[in-house]
């Protein structure tokens, strides 16, 4: 399997405290970077550790910036706050495991996109922390982390 930098590794932190590496699905990431109020629930979970994005959630919110009718300032305030994250970069294992993907979510279809990003997640061995479970459902080997959200 494919790391880059230690992603995907444990690593230790002043104290002895483990720090991981988590990936942000793409809709959390835009809550972070828009600092959303709903990023105040995921925070707890990201504070602390490692945060990667996978090369198609980077894509994504570039797809979102093009698609806005955002000033300048704004869109750049966004692409700045993308430069805190590391961004795992497609490998042959990232494709072969979303090869893997895909056929396995023949009967309930996952969108291109998704299956990306959780075939990153599962060829660096991190968890996956997302908004979105039920997009990445009955995905064999997928480590989602859930955060429950005030109804």
């Amino acid at each position: 399997m494919g790391r880059l930098h230690g992603i995907g590794s444990s690593r230790t932190k002043r104290g002895g405290v483990k720090v991981d590496t988590i990936l942000l699905d793409t809709d959390v990431t835009s809550y972070i970077i828009k600092d959303l109020p709903v990023a105040t629930h995921f925070r707890p979970i990201i504070f602390g550790n490692r945060i990667a994005l996978s090369f198609m959630t980077l894509a994504e919110i570039h797809e979102g910036i093009c698609r806005s009718n955002w000033g300048e300032f704004k869109k750049r305030k966004i692409i700045d706050g993308l430069r805190q994250f590391v961004v795992l970069p497609f490998t042959s294992n990232v494709c072969e495991i979303w090869g893997l993907v895909r056929a396995e979510r023949r009967q309930q279809p996952i969108s291109v996109g998704d299956a990306w990003i959780a075939a990153t997640a599962m060829a660096y061995k991190l968890p996956l922390l997302t908004n979105n479970e039920k997009h990445f459902q009955g995905i064999t080997g997928l480590n989602l982390l859930r955060v429950p959200l005030p109804k």
